[in-house]
């Protein structure tokens, strides 16, 4: 009888694996095929495993939930002082994956060391695939070689065609966390064969990253990288290699800024732009000068409220209003967002909400160092950075991407012993 149970068991704990894995291609898919997917994985997880689950809750602490889903609970309340509640329903059933997937992956399913492995080859494998298919669509109307060896500008490209929900920073972003991936896989794995591939892909999407020329996820790649392999590089004589072949890699690239006017222009010439934002020069309506007009609205917008916010359904509302009020019209007339996802939160639910946010990514960030689990921590480096840039959590990739990514490293290592011995 026993038996039996536990082959009824393991069969239910397979379906929500499988769920899971079909999840891990969501960079490649569009967001109602996303939606349905997330929505049978939370329905199946609890149905087929709700004894397990109600157990675990019951048992099991309930301080790592918190610590993930504590700044998404104080959006939900906002709902109560915010005046568009349509709206406000809307963003939180969107965004309720930031509960969800914690709650589903903490306490109803039990994954394994080697499913842990599995997900995250597959997300790498959608996110090759993704770029293949990027490829074939652009080489329809331009030269893949020739934007590779002149410009390196398929962002303008992507940006003016209808290529699913993607957006260059998602992609790129997803890229990056896929690069950390493989980096991770070729210090773990023994066979030159597979170390070779992975390396091979690592490159190809290396250049793809660059030809995407995000600036938040570019300057990110080239702090993180560098450092991480640093890292896994443990003996001495492979650091002192390591820095020696940093040398032509840093000229190279030095060669290929001021040479190629896309990725001069983006990473460098923006950059002196945003400095002359702190020395009172002359501010352009274009650009990345669009963003310092919509700091200030932002920051406007926080000063007028900083405890509260306005509560999620009215950010988008207010943000407009002010872009009016100070004539920024062209931001008007697009209705842009926060393009920061602190101040995003700042304007949703507050100081309160943010700290908690905050608190989730140092807490993490610490346990991923006291458990030397640095794809993590690099993760989480990687979406701090891309938080100053983006307001993330409005795109349902961004939110999957985090509430999984963050629900899933984290399991792992406050189970880290557990698995390692069962693997």
């Amino acid at each position: 009888m026993k038996s039996v149970l536990f082959q009824i068991n393991n069969y239910k704990q397979k379906i929500s694996f499988l769920l899971i894995c079909l999840l891990m291609f969501f960079p490649m898919l569009e967001v109602k095929t996303n939606s349905k997917i997330i929505l049978f994985f939370f329905i199946f997880s609890v149905v087929l495993n709700f004894k397990t689950g109600i157990n675990s809750i019951k048992n099991a602490p309930i301080k790592g939930l918190v610590i993930n889903s504590l700044f998404f609970l104080l959006l939900v309340v906002s709902i109560i002082y915010t005046s568009d509640k349509n709206t406000g329903f809307k963003i939180i059933t969107r965004q309720l994956s930031f509960v969800l997937f914690p709650i589903i992956i903490f306490y109803f399913i039990n994954l394994t060391k080697k499913q842990l492995i599995i997900l995250a080859k597959l997300f790498v494998l959608a996110n090759v695939l993704s770029v293949l298919y990027l490829c074939i669509k652009l080489s329809e109307n331009v030269s893949i070689l020739e934007v590779a060896t002149t410009n390196f500008d398929f962002r303008s490209i992507i940006n003016t065609g209808t290529y699913k929900d993607w957006h260059p920073t998602y992609i790129s972003a997803f890229i990056l966390t896929s690069i950390i991936l493989l980096i991770e896989y070729c210090y773990a794995v023994t066979k030159k064969a597979y170390k070779a591939s992975a390396i091979a892909i690592i490159i190809v999407l290396s250049l793809f990253l660059f030809m995407l020329n995000s600036r938040a996820v570019v300057y990110s790649y080239i702090i993180i990288i560098p450092i991480y392999l640093f890292i896994k590089t443990k003996t001495l004589k492979g650091r002192i290699i390591f820095l020696l072949l940093c040398i032509p890699f840093l000229v190279g690239f030095y060669y290929l800024l001021m040479n190629n006017f896309s990725l001069n222009y983006r990473l460098v010439l923006q950059l002196e732009k945003v400095y002359a934002w702190f020395t009172d020069a002359t501010v352009s309506t274009s650009g990345i000068d669009g963003r310092y007009f919509i700091n200030q609205c932002n920051t406007n917008l926080f000063l007028n409220n900083p405890f509260l916010g306005y509560g999620i359904g009215d950010v988008s509302y207010n943000l407009s209003n002010c872009y009016l009020d100070m004539e920024f019209m062209g931001l008007y007339d697009n209705n842009l967002n926060t393009h920061n996802n602190y101040f995003y939160l700042l304007l949703s639910g507050g100081l309160v909400t943010l700290f908690a946010f905050l608190v989730l990514i140092i807490n993490n960030m610490v346990l991923s160092i006291k458990t030397k689990n640095y794809a993590y921590f690099f993760v989480l480096m990687l979406l701090m950075v891309v938080f100053l840039t983006e307001t993330f959590f409005e795109r349902l990739n961004g939110i999957i991407f985090f509430s999984a990514f963050n629900s899933l490293y984290y399991y792992y290592v406050t189970n880290s012993q557990k698995l390692n011995n069962e693997y």
